[in-house]
């Protein structure tokens, strides 16, 4: 996991930095890909938690450094108009 987060933090700093408008999106991954997946989320910038259970928004740059990876993690994107669907967050989900 290691390798991954230094990879991220490298590409992290080849790209332009968050603006002051962020496009957010709400993103979740799936229980085998979550540790890394959260990792490098939460080292690559801004994330808002959403009260759903295993899903935050996390804006385009972070998605960015996932799809840039040498071995891309792959996430799902809830639409925004769907969250009200999700189960809330009973216990911490990483």
């Amino acid at each position: 996991m290691y390798e991954v987060e230094q990879e991220a933090k490298h590409i992290a700093q080849l790209l332009p930095q968050e603006g002051d408008e962020l496009i957010l999106k709400a993103v979740r991954f799936d229980e085998k890909h979550s540790s890394i997946g959260w990792a490098v989320i939460f080292s690559s910038g801004t994330t808002i938690g959403t009260g759903k259970k295993g899903i935050l928004l996390v804006p385009e740059r972070s998605l960015k450094i996932i799809d840039q990876l040498s071995n891309p993690i792959p996430y799902e994107i809830i639409p925004l108009d769907q969250l009200a669907n999700q189960p809330p967050e009973s216990s911490h989900p990483y």
